[in-house]
Parts: structure tokens; sequence; C-alpha cells
């Protein structure tokens, strides 16, 4: 999950799987989403998999060392 820093008014993506995330997002997808390129919408969910892909592979880690990389993974994929 992202830091934890929300405000009230942040426009924020809530990702639903085998985890969940949230993270803020461009308020846009908030406003206007109907206008959103599709192209740019595609994109969201493929950010969304990645980051579930990266909290699969810290949960699957087995040395200190897989842990360590997992988890800088995760946080650099899982936030926005």
């Amino acid at each position: 999950m992202d830091s934890g820093n929300f405000r009230v008014g942040d426009c924020v993506s809530v990702e639903r799987g085998k985890t969940n995330n949230m993270r803020v997002v461009s308020d846009e997808f908030c406003i206007n989403n109907e206008q959103i390129p599709e192209q740019y919408k595609a994109e969201h969910v493929m950010e969304a998999h990645e980051c579930a892909q990266a909290k699969e592979e810290l949960l699957a880690a087995e040395t200190p060392e897989e842990l360590e990389l997992a988890h800088m993974k995760m946080n650099i994929l899982c936030q926005e």
C-alpha cells in the first residue's frame, strides 16, 4: 500500500485482487474518468498487475536476500 499519506479529497485507486493496494492517482480519474483515453486506463491496469505480481514475489520469498529484493520491488511498483 502507498505510505498512507492520503488527504481528504485525494483521488485514489483501490486495486483489489489476491492482495489489495491503494494509491493516489490523477484527479482526472475521479473527475473526468469517461474522458480519459483507454490507453491511460490500460496503463493503470498494467501498473496494478505489476504491483500485484511484486506482492506475490514478496510472499514467496524464502531467504533474507529474496525478501529484501522483493520488498524493494514492491515499494517501487505499488506506490504512485
